[in-house]
């Protein structure tokens, strides 16, 4: 674990602005911490950035189909970035995968509530502050969501801030500033250096958070037959694709 402080101060070395057993000045640390949010933010959109996949649990309300998450949201936690899996939970802990719809395929549903139905369809708008999650059918009572999500990564408050994040994160936040801080501090000539060993960082801490994945069919193939011809879902409209 290292502090925010620490972690600008090396890359400002490594691009030789800053001198062994010097101290940066108030702007460049300004600068610095500046540059290590917008980066982090960057990386919040690199899937295989991302060191764990969360999962939360949160209530479904009787008859209620939209939901919004994030801060002070209904379901009230870090806004995913992307939802990567969900699972329906019944009163007796027993969980059922649902199936992740686009927003295309969601708005081709006519009727949203048939009624007296089980949710086996979730889709997600990540809306900004807050996104959305939709449900298909509406749920009855009794039944709670798990949600696998991508989360971003916070924000660093201020220098003294510690940066905790696994083994690896540490030269890539190096590099990656010193990448950026180049142009800058006019040091253009290391850049093509930089940028390489920015690389590899970024490379070794992907091939750690690689996941093993299932194939899954494009909605376009599975669920023509069951949301546009008739405004509703049946089921075997999947089961028709992969199971011809």
């Amino acid at each position: 674990m290292s502090i925010a402080n620490d972690l600008i101060s090396r890359a400002l070395r490594t691009v030789g602005a800053l001198g062994a057993g010097q101290t940066a000045n108030a702007n460049d640390m300004d600068d610095g911490l500046a540059m290590l949010n917008d980066m982090l933010d960057q990386w919040s959109l690199e899937g295989l950035m991302i060191y764990y996949t969360q999962t939360e649990q949160f209530s479904l309300v009787a008859g209620t189909y939209s939901y919004t998450i994030g801060a002070s949201a209904t379901f009230d936690t870090v806004r995913p970035v992307r939802i990567q899996a969900a699972q329906l939970r019944d009163s007796s802990s027993n969980d059922t995968t649902m199936r992740q719809l686009s927003w295309d395929d969601y708005q081709q549903i006519y009727d949203k509530d048939p009624g007296n139905n089980i949710p086996a369809y979730f889709c997600y708008q990540p809306a900004n502050p807050q996104g959305t999650i939709l449900i298909y059918p509406p749920p009855l009572a009794g039944y709670s969501i798990r949600l696998q999500s991508d989360k971003q990564f916070v924000a660093i408050a201020d220098y003294s801030t510690d940066v905790a994040l696994p083994p690896g994160y540490n030269e890539a936040i190096i590099y990656g500033l010193a990448e950026r801080m180049c142009i800058e501090h006019g040091r253009a000539e290391m850049l093509d250096v930089i940028m390489r060993r920015s690389m590899d960082a970024k490379a070794n801490i992907k091939r750690m958070n690689n996941k093993r994945v299932q194939m899954k069919f494009p909605a376009a193939l599975t669920n023509i037959g069951g949301i546009r011809s008739s405004g509703t879902i049946d089921s075997s409209a999947f089961d028709s694709v992969i199971n011809p």
